[in-house]
C-alpha cells in the first residue's frame, strides 16, 4: 500500500533527524500467511526490521522511491523468524530493549463494519506511555478508516520526556 510506504519513509525521517543519524532500523509487522495456513485460526505476523538511510540533501522522490524499494524487497523475505535473525546478527543483547530496532511502525486498514464515529476525513491522534514493559522504544501505529487515518503512538517513559515525544508526534503529523 502506497501509504503505508509514506507513513513509514515520514516516521523513519522523523526519527532519523531525532537521532541526528543517516541509518535508522524500524520494525515493521508483516503478514505471513500462505496457502499451508490459510485454513488455520490464529495470527501470523512477522515484525522485520527495515534499515531506512535517509541521506542529508537526497531529494524527497528519491527518497521515497527508495523506501518503497526496501519495503517490497523485505516483504518478500518476511517468513524468516524474527528469533532466527536475531540469533543469526547475535547483537548484544540487553532483555529490556528490542534487539534489532527501537522503532516499529504498522499499518492497520479498518474493514467497512468498523466505520463509524470519527470517521470524518481527519488525522485523529493519541498518544500514551504504557505502564508495562514495552518491547520497543516507540510504537506507531496508523489505522486507515474509510475517510480518515487515527494514529496511536505509545512510548517507553523511562527513556522519554513526553514534551519530546509531543513534539517527535507533531513532527510525523505536519511532516
Amino acid at each position: 500500500d502506497l501509504l503505508y510506504e509514506l507513513l513509514l519513509s515520514v516516521s523513519a525521517l522523523t526519527l532519523s533527524q531525532y537521532c541526528g543519524s543517516e541509518d535508522v532500523v524500524v520494525g515493521v509487522p508483516v503478514d505471513t500467511r500462505d496457502m499451508q495456513s490459510s485454513q488455520m485460526i490464529g495470527m501470523f505476523v512477522n515484525t522485520i526490521p527495515v534499515r531506512i538511510r535517509p541521506k542529508r540533501g537526497m531529494q524527497l522522490f528519491d527518497y521515497l522511491s527508495s523506501v518503497s524499494d526496501l519495503f517490497r524487497q523485505v516483504t518478500r523475505a518476511c517468513n524468516v523468524p524474527f528469533e532466527t535473525l536475531v540469533s543469526r546478527f547475535r547483537p548484544t543483547r540487553d532483555d529490556s530493549r528490542n534487539p534489532l530496532f527501537d522503532m516499529s511502525v504498522n499499518y492497520l486498514i479498518s474493514p467497512e463494519a468498523y466505520h463509524g464515529k470519527g470517521d470524518d476525513g481527519e488525522l485523529s491522534v493519541e498518544i500514551s506511555s504504557p505502564l508495562q514493559r514495552m518491547s520497543r522504544d516507540i510504537g506507531l501505529v496508523f489505522w486507515r478508516k474509510k475517510d480518515s487515518i487515527q494514529l496511536l503512538m505509545q512510548y517507553s517513559s523511562e527513556l522519554f520526556d513526553k514534551d519530546v515525544m509531543n513534539n517527535f508526534l507533531e513532527q510525523i503529523t505536519f511532516a
